[in-house]
């Protein structure tokens, strides 16, 4: 659980992100025209997704910075051919289904991915779970 405010320009662009994954992965499935594609890349578009999403993107940005919180505070680390191998099985992915990639963002993914998997594995061998009914 996080109590954080999240600057509007983070949830701008983690918002716009994963609007922009569901749009290739929708180009990807059912190829859109120009026009289609332009419609649903509008402005007007984009802000009613970040509305209509808001509390998700939220509580995935909070879960982000929990993440990150508790990977900073319990020193871990990756080992860099994991991250490595890993930005190289994605770019190859990327290029089978003949998709633009920043390798940038690639490797900045990678390294979210890889340490949200570290976290849980952490959180699994450490962590007390009550269960409480009511």
């Amino acid at each position: 659980m996080v109590e954080v405010d999240i600057p509007q320009s983070l949830f701008d662009e983690q918002g716009r992100q994963l609007y922009g994954s569901s749009l290739l992965e929708m180009q990807t499935k059912i190829k859109l025209s120009e026009q289609q594609l332009a419609t649903l890349s509008s402005p007007k578009a984009v802000n009613e997704y970040l509305e209509h999403h808001r509390e998700n993107i939220t509580n995935l940005i909070k879960q982000n910075l929990a993440v990150g919180d508790i990977y900073k505070r319990e020193n871990m680390q990756l080992p860099t051919e994991d991250i490595v191998k890993e930005v190289e099985n994605s770019i190859a992915e990327f290029k089978r289904q003949k998709q633009e990639y920043d390798e940038e963002r690639v490797k900045e993914q990678v390294q979210e991915i890889l340490e949200g998997a570290k976290v849980l594995e952490w959180l699994r061998e450490h962590a007390e779970v009550q269960y409480i009914t009511i």
